[in-house]
């Protein structure tokens, strides 16, 4: 007669051990796939964060290329439409930054007047996209994926507006981004194997197809899951299907504070990075999961064929000793014979081993103890040693911006020189708004004579030490060429001169705008002279009015670029009461949430609602609204901004002192 199965213990002994082991395989399987989720979240976070370090050095390359075009429109060759003046600059420029195609200019109409590709005929522009938005917003454009037509390569394409001395359009100003080289810099990237890097226009055009940059640049895939997923969304990621159908896990993000730049970079890594050292993990311990079940039903299936009823209490009591924390019980049975003294004994051993192995725990959770004290004590020591470093550091660079402030003029002179400054002729005023701990805007006032002065400023490219350093430089330049500053056009030149030489000895690629002016109020009239920087404001109160310096002349080229750059003297009548306005241009570049920049046209409007206001107070006032525009509430860029009030003209000239020297003037 077949009895049931489970009716023998041996049958009973191997269910409990089966099921003893189920939870284990779910706990496995549990871990191996929060293991998997958690390697896939870090691999996505991996992938955003390499997205990020690819779009910094495209997006420093769009912010350059802005900066390289605002400097060409304003070079005489451009706006004079001198064409061969320009191919010829052109082409050392692009052989200067390879990275640009072409870069020409273009008349209102289209036409293209300049290029550092020769033309082999007339070529018309009209119809290009970032041409008519540099147009009609008078701003910075970038365009989307093109087919060059002098160049006849891939290319992306930024655009700038060339404005005349009125502020009228007379055209644009270009370059031409290479998609090679773009592809060839997302080679250079070192990614994993496997891994993708796309970058995308606004349409969804493909710009940057690593790894395969032939089979998918020039390619618009709107609707494909991975590039809608980046229109849609801009920044995140994503695990999604690539171009090429395999599946990734993607980091994406938008280059660009604002839509004049909407040109998105992902970067894609393989699943198989993710998951195959998880998959190790899972079959291994399932592997050893096994062999432990193997060898527990092996051994319930051996102890099952002997009578071990009798022992059960004498083992069940030791065990529940043992469980209460007893590691000294014992089952006594180390003189039986057979399997059942064996499992005694076993068991003894085992309580022995248990007793041995809690007293070894004990003392090395003492020891790990005094570790966890030594350790604590010397991260406390490097931390307080990083603190130091930091606060030197931090001490050093408030020393270096009082340093700074403290080369901007503390008191202006008078004029003439032996009056009060209630009863100077011109009066002075400034606010210096560094973006950081120092920046790279600098200005001064150099009394010439009892009725002369020269009023320097200066925006060096970027921010931080390298920009503090030029500024610094152009200091010591202003005081060693003060003999001739009564010349603003020969003034300009020798600093530029000086300074490319500067430059060029320590093999590094900056440079500066700058104004400078000479005040007469003995004739009232001013001079001045432009390389590359922001008109100054001319502020008419007898006559409410508000205007721009520039009337009938072109600005040179900015400081440190070009050896032979000439810089052009504009005379300019002024009155009584007037104030001229100098600044940089991170005065007006702040953006609202929008994106929108705060611009000339409400600058000038600013000053004209606050016309009757004394020049400190103006400052402040307009100051004030220009934070409350920007969305961050504060300036991304230094600013400086510097006041002269021609209290009256048509004094007498008492001296011709320069710097207690004299000079004679021609």
């Amino acid at each position: 007669m077949n009895r049931p199965i489970l009716t023998s213990l041996r049958s009973r002994l191997l269910l409990l051990v089966f099921l003893a082991g189920l939870p284990s395989l779910g706990l496995v399987l549990r871990s191996g796939l929060e293991q998997r989720r958690y390697s896939a979240a870090m691999m996505q976070d991996n992938a955003l964060r390499l997205a990020r370090l690819a779009g910094v050095e495209q997006e420093q390359l769009v912010t350059s290329t802005r900066q390289f075009l605002m400097m060409l429109s304003q070079v005489p060759e451009v706006r004079k439409f001198d064409s061969a003046a320009c191919n010829k600059r052109f082409a050392e420029l692009r052989k200067q930054y390879p990275a640009y195609a072409n870069i020409g200019a273009v008349r209102a109409d289209g036409t293209v007047y300049g290029s550092a590709i020769a033309l082999s005929n007339v070529v018309n522009v009209a119809d290009r996209p970032y041409i008519q938005r540099a147009l009609e917003t008078r701003d910075f454009a970038v365009g989307d994926y093109q087919i060059g037509r002098i160049t006849h390569k891939p290319s992306v394409n930024f655009g700038y507006p060339v404005l005349d001395d009125e502020g009228k359009l007379q055209g644009v100003v270009f370059a031409a981004i290479d998609l090679g080289w773009l592809n060839n810099l997302a080679r250079r990237a070192n990614l994993p194997r496997g891994a993708s890097l796309i970058a995308i226009d606004r349409n969804g055009t493909v710009l940057v197809g690593y790894p395969e940059p032939e089979k998918w640049v020039g390619q618009r895939l709107p609707e494909a899951p991975l590039i809608k997923a980046i229109l849609d969304r801009h920044v995140g990621t994503a695990q999604l299907e690539g171009l090429d159908g395999a599946q990734r896990l993607y980091g994406f993000m938008r280059l660009g504070r604002s839509r004049a730049t909407d040109v998105h970079v992902a970067v894609g890594l393989p699943e198989k990075l993710a998951y195959d050292e998880v998959n190790r993990i899972i079959i291994r311990n399932l592997t050893l999961l096994a062999l432990v079940a193997v060898l527990a039903l092996a051994a319930a299936w051996v102890v099952g064929n002997f009578f071990i009823l009798r022992w059960v209490r004498v083992l069940v009591g030791a065990t529940r000793r043992v469980t209460k924390g007893d590691l000294g019980a014992r089952t006594n049975l180390s003189e039986e014979q057979g399997e059942l003294g064996e499992l005694g004994r076993a068991f003894d051993e085992m309580a022995v081993a248990l007793e041995q192995r809690a007293t070894e725990r004990q003392r090395a959770v003492e020891a790990l103890r005094k570790l966890n004290e030594e350790l604590e004590q010397r991260v406390a020591a490097r931390t307080s040693e990083l603190l130091e470093k930091n606060e030197q550091m931090q001490s050093d660079l408030r020393m270096a911006r009082e340093l700074q402030l403290a080369f901007l003029p503390q008191k202006y002179p008078s004029f003439p020189r032996d009056v009060g400054s209630e009863q100077s002729a011109l009066r002075f005023c400034h606010r210096y708004l560094p973006s950081g701990d120092i920046g790279g805007d600098f200005f001064d006032v150099l009394p010439l004579s009892d009725t002369e002065a020269g009023v320097f400023i200066c925006d060096v490219m970027g921010h931080g030490v390298r920009a503090a350093l030029v500024a610094a430089t152009l200091r010591g330049l202003v005081e060693e060429l003060s003999p001739i500053a009564y010349d603003p056009s020969l003034f300009l030149s020798e600093i530029n001169r000086a300074l490319l030489a500067t430059l060029r000895r320590v093999n590094t690629t900056m440079f500066a705008s700058a104004f400078y002016l000479v005040a007469d109020v003995a004739s009232g009239h001013v001079c001045f002279a432009n390389a590359g920087h922001p008109s100054p404001l001319h502020v008419r109160r007898s006559e409410l009015g508000v205007e721009s310096f520039y009337a009938n002349n072109q600005a040179g080229p900015a400081l440190g670029l070009f050896e032979d750059s000439v810089y052009p003297t504009v005379r300019r009548k002024v009155a009584a009461d007037d104030l001229v306005v100098l600044y940089t241009d991170g005065l007006y570049e702040v953006y609202d949430v929008n994106g929108q920049q705060y611009g000339e046209e409400r600058l000038l409007a600013a000053l004209r609602k606050r016309i009757h206001l004394p020049c400190t107070e103006l400052f402040d006032e307009v100051l004030k609204e220009m934070r409350r525009f920007s969305h961050t509430n504060a300036f991304a860029d230094d600013v400086c901004l510097v006041g002269m009030e021609i209290a009256r003209v048509g004094i007498a000239q008492q001296s011709q002192t320069v710097n207690e020297g004299t000079r004679t003037r021609l």
